[in-house]
């Protein structure tokens, strides 16, 4: 065989071996390996052409979820790739039975695979066997690699020592390895978040308090990747501190799937006697769920409703009127994350409700229609072949970059709490070079990225064809008009077909899938969600609809009678 269309797959296991952390290290090493044996073996034969480099930069090859990998995958099923290199086995997969699968799919597609490192005739048996055995000493060299590293770290565990991840709150790293050491300021933060928790005796109260007197926990997280704080003490987070051993000077750890504890090599912050009130109390607070209740609301659009404003998803919730039960779609975050502010900090500009009995049956007529009228189709399918053309990108170098440009705003927006504490008259002539240079590298990213979104690549999602699509739109439309429909199926129809929804004062967007794995996926399949991988990535043909139906008088004095009982439930 010769003339192939050749993919590179180049990968590493950890971000300090990634090309951004080394960019002369290993992935720069792997492709100029492989490019240099496909110039080889060129000069012999027609062997083939260069079609793709896919970089799997920092993940692990302990299952397929790679979005590079993914990728390779859709190109060699659609054709674009007939032949997968890579410098050795153990860099596609670590998993026998992920790489027996992989390999079973590239034999179906007609696929070869070669490998530097193992260099066998996968066309022979002989050679098919080595390959397997390759693939099980991987497998057996990762978890040979886990089981060391477990055992590390439980001993290190056993004697009080910090074993990584995310520092609390309330403690800086030292000098010393495993041991850290106590940040004066934020552990006044956490003595006054246990002090008045004991006084309030609820979270949500302690969390107000707090909040509205200018204890503010540090955005910036040390350790364990880049995600700052959310800058203000939530339910959930001062929860979460409230429940922390650590603060007490006790280590927590699992042997054998069984909790232990350890004393911990560092002091602790409140006292043992603190720690215990409050856990008793936390105790005492506990509401077990509410039993399941007969009748229910579905809410058929949890998981694709979303604002248009500020884009954050809707969930189903209930109120209770006078005489009724309403339910309606409101912003998750309302409860969450603004409860405990004095002055709310993520108010959305759009209404905070929308009636399920409004939206459900708009979105309904909407999907009816697709299914009644071909032209709808038509439409959907040719705008989403004019998105794939303007602007696709499906790369892991453009996560990566996103994940850099937030790092650097984080730590902007870290020193300037730092500047906005310093006294008057302290020279901060170095801070605000820092936050310059971090400036022009966030501006760089900024740049890179906005390269890396204009490129296509192999093995990108392509909207489906047009018969494809009507061929299945007319199964779904003899399910949906059976005598037999119920809203469950409904339901799972429209997810099936949705993407995602957008709302904003009266009106919807709806956005279908007009993707053609996603129709491959679904083809023949009744009861499974559509997969959630992408929506960011999928291909989608876009209708705008017009507005909703106008709310009546009664269902809309209902709804704003019942805030003040849902807002006291909450």
């Amino acid at each position: 065989m010769s003339n192939f269309k050749i993919a590179l797959y180049v990968r590493c296991s950890t971000e300090e071996q990634g090309a951004r952390a080394n960019p002369e290290g290993t992935i720069k090493n792997q492709e100029q390996r492989l490019r240099q044996e496909i110039i080889n073996r060129n000069r012999t034969s027609s062997f083939g052409e260069l079609v793709a480099v896919f970089v799997d930069d920092g993940v692990s090859a302990k299952d397929t979820k790679r979005p590079a990998l993914q990728r390779l995958i859709r190109a060699v099923e659609a054709g674009e790739v007939t032949m997968v290199m890579a410098t050795e086995y153990s860099r596609i997969s670590r998993n026998m039975r992920d790489f027996a699968s992989m390999w079973e799919l590239f034999k179906s597609f007609k696929c070869a695979m070669v490998s530097l490192r193992e260099n066998f005739d996968t066309s022979t048996a002989a050679g098919e066997m080595m390959l397997y055995n390759m693939a099980n000493l991987a497998q057996f060299e990762r978890r040979l690699t886990s089981e060391r590293v477990v055992l590390s770290r439980l001993d290190r565990a056993q004697r009080g020592l910090f074993n990584g991840g995310v520092v609390p709150l309330g403690y800086k790293r030292c000098d010393r390895p495993g041991h850290l050491e106590i940040d004066s300021d934020d552990a006044n933060c956490i003595k006054e978040a246990f002090d008045s928790f004991l006084k309030t005796k609820s979270i949500a109260a302690a969390a107000k308090w707090l909040n509205s007197n200018n204890f503010i926990p540090r955005r910036m997280i040390d350790g364990g990747g880049r995600k700052a704080r959310v800058g203000h003490f939530t339910v959930s987070n001062l929860h979460i501190i409230l429940s922390n051993k650590v603060y007490m000077g006790v280590l927590e750890y699992k042997k054998q799937g069984e909790a232990q504890e350890a004393a911990a090599s560092w002091e602790p912050i409140v006292s043992k006697e603190t720690f215990l009130n409050v856990q008793k109390l936390l105790s005492e607070n506990y509401r077990k769920r509410k039993t399941e209740m007969k009748v229910r609301y579905p809410y058929t659009l949890s998981g694709i409703i979303y604002c248009k404003v500020c884009n954050d998803a809707l969930c189903g919730k209930t109120a209770y009127g006078k005489t009724t039960r309403v339910g309606y779609y409101e912003h998750t975050w309302a409860t969450r994350k603004n409860a405990t502010l004095v002055n709310k900090a993520l108010e959305c500009k759009m209404h905070k409700r929308v009636p399920v009995k409004i939206l459900e049956p708009a979105v309904h007529a909407q999907v009816e229609k697709l299914l009644l009228e071909p032209e709808i189709s038509e439409s959907i399918v040719s705008e989403a072949k004019k998105l794939h053309a303007k602007i696709y990108s499906s790369d892991e170098s453009e996560k990566s970059l996103r994940r850099e440009i937030s790092s650097y705003t984080t730590q902007l927006e870290s020193l300037v709490d730092r500047i906005s504490k310093i006294p008057s008259g302290v020279p901060v002539d170095e801070m605000y070079k820092a936050m310059q240079q971090l400036g022009e590298k966030r501006d760089k990213a900024k740049k890179e990225l906005q390269e890396v979104q204009k490129t296509n690549s192999v093995g990108g999602e392509f909207p489906v064809e047009l018969s494809d699509y009507q061929e299945f739109l007319r199964a779904m439309k003899v399910l949906w008009f059976s005598e037999d429909s119920s809203n469950e199926l409904k339901e799972k129809i429209v997810k099936k077909l949705v993407a995602k929804i957008d709302v904003e004062k009266g009106n919807l967007d709806i956005k279908y899938y007009a993707e053609k794995n996603h129709f491959r996926r679904e083809m023949g399949t009744l009861v499974s969600r559509p997969s959630s991988e992408g929506q960011r990535n999928v291909v989608m043909g876009e209708i705008q609809v017009a507005e909703l139906p106008k709310m009546s008088q009664n269902l809309l004095s209902t709804c704003e009678s019942s805030n003040t009982i849902c807002n006291g439930a909450r």
